[in-house]
């Protein structure tokens, strides 16, 4: 029982994602942001994963009150290929 107790709070941990960002599999909370001139943003996600998200990207409103990214880390992975899903940004509307 104790293994279940551990294993319910990442279950649920995406389940405010709208379904069109990653259908609870592609969004990250963000360990760091930093603001670019352009407009742009850097974020760095918990296993230190560093990009940059252009202006272009809508910023939603964060439910928690943290940074959360929404990408395809697989076609990072794979490809070297950067697909934005979604942005959550705090106080954002």
């Amino acid at each position: 029982m104790t293994k279940i107790w551990g294993v319910l709070p990442l279950l649920f941990i995406h389940s405010w994602y709208p379904e069109e960002c990653c259908k609870d599999e592609h969004c990250y909370p963000v360990e760091w942001v930093k603001d670019l001139k352009n407009g742009g943003t850097v974020v760095k996600t918990a296993d230190n994963i560093r990009i940059t998200v252009p202006s272009v990207v809508r910023r939603q409103s964060s439910q928690d009150g943290r940074y959360h990214l929404c990408f395809n880390k697989e076609a990072l992975r794979l490809y070297n290929t950067m697909q934005i899903f979604c942005f959550f940004v705090p106080g954002q509307v």
